[in-house]
C-alpha cells in the first residue's frame, strides 16, 4: 500500500489533532494526570511518529501543560507532518517484523511463555479477514517459538483480544484465559493503539469517537494465553 506525500501529511494532522483531543479529554476526566502524561500514555501520538523521542515531541509535551485548548498547539502541525513523511513506511516494511509478515514472537523473561506481537502487513487488506494467511502466520511463529524458545505457552496483551474477528483464530482455552491486564487498559505497551488505525492506515473514526465520547477504549487491552499445542490443534482444524 503506497501513499503520496499529501495523504501522509493529511493523515498526520488528523492523528495529531486526535491525540491532542484525547490528552485534553483525559486530563479533564482525570485531573491528577497532566496533559503531557495523557498525551504520552493515553493517545496515539507515539504511534503516529513510530516513536516519541524526537525533539518536537518534547516541545509538544512541554507546551501542552500550559495550553488552555488544543487550538494553542496547531503551530506544531507542519513540523509533525514533515516528520511523519520522513518516518512513513509501507505496512509490509516494518523493521520489527520479517518483510510481509504480520506476526512475531519473543520469549518472556523467566518463563517458557512466548509473547505474540501483531502488525497488519497486508494493508489495505486486514489480516483478520484473511483466514489462511493468518493461520500460516501463527503456525510459522509458534513452530519457531517451540523450537527456539523453548516455549509451550502462548500469550499476548492486546486490544485484539476484545475482537471476535481475532478470537476466532484461538481455541477455547485462550478465551477461558482472557482477563483484564494488571497494568490497566493502557499499560506500558502499545497493545491498545492499533484500534485507532483502519486497514487503509487512516484514523478509525468510530473507535476514536467512542474514546472521546466515553473516555474509555472501545476495545480494552486485555491479556490471554493458552498452551502452544492447543493453539496449533485449533489452527489446523480452522476453516
Amino acid at each position: 500500500m503506497e501513499k503520496n506525500i499529501a495523504e501522509i501529511r493529511a493523515g498526520a494532522a488528523e492523528f495529531f489533532n486526535f491525540a491532542l483531543a484525547v490528552a485534553f479529554d483525559q486530563h479533564r476526566r482525570h485531573p491528577e494526570l497532566p496533559k503531557s502524561r495523557c498525551l504520552k500514555e493515553r493517545s496515539c501520538f507515539r504511534q503516529l511518529l513510530n516513536g516519541d523521542s524526537f525533539p518536537v515531541c518534547a516541545r509538544v509535551r512541554e507546551k501542552i501543560d500550559r495550553a488552555a485548548s488544543p487550538e494553542e498547539m496547531i503551530e506544531f502541525i507542519p513540523e509533525i507532518q514533515d516528520l511523519a513523511v520522513r518516518q512513513w513506511r509501507a505496512p509490509d516494511d516494518n523493521p520489527e517484523y520479517p518483510k510481509g509478515h504480520s506476526v512475531r514472537w519473543c520469549l518472556l523473561p523467566g518463563k517458557n511463555w512466548c509473547y505474540l506481537h501483531f502488525h497488519n502487513a497486508i494493508a489495505p487488506k486486514s489480516f483478520l479477514s484473511e483466514t489462511e494467511y493468518m493461520k500460516q502466520e501463527l503456525l510459522r511463529e509458534i513452530a519457531d517459538a517451540e523450537k527456539n524458545g523453548p516455549c509451550d505457552i502462548v500469550f499476548t496483551a492486546s486490544w485484539l483480544n476484545s475482537s471476535p474477528a481475532f478470537l476466532r483464530f484461538f481455541p477455547q482455552e485462550w478465551r477461558d484465559h482472557v482477563s483484564a491486564s494488571p497494568d490497566g487498559d493502557f499499560g506500558p505497551t502499545t497493545g491498545w493503539q492499533g484500534q485507532f488505525i483502519n486497514r487503509f492506515g487512516k484514523l478509525n473514526k468510530p473507535a476514536a469517537d467512542y474514546f472521546l465520547r466515553n473516555g474509555v477504549l472501545k476495545y480494552p487491552r486485555v491479556n490471554a494465553y493458552c498452551s502452544l499445542s492447543a493453539l496449533r490443534e485449533h489452527l489446523l482444524n480452522l476453516r
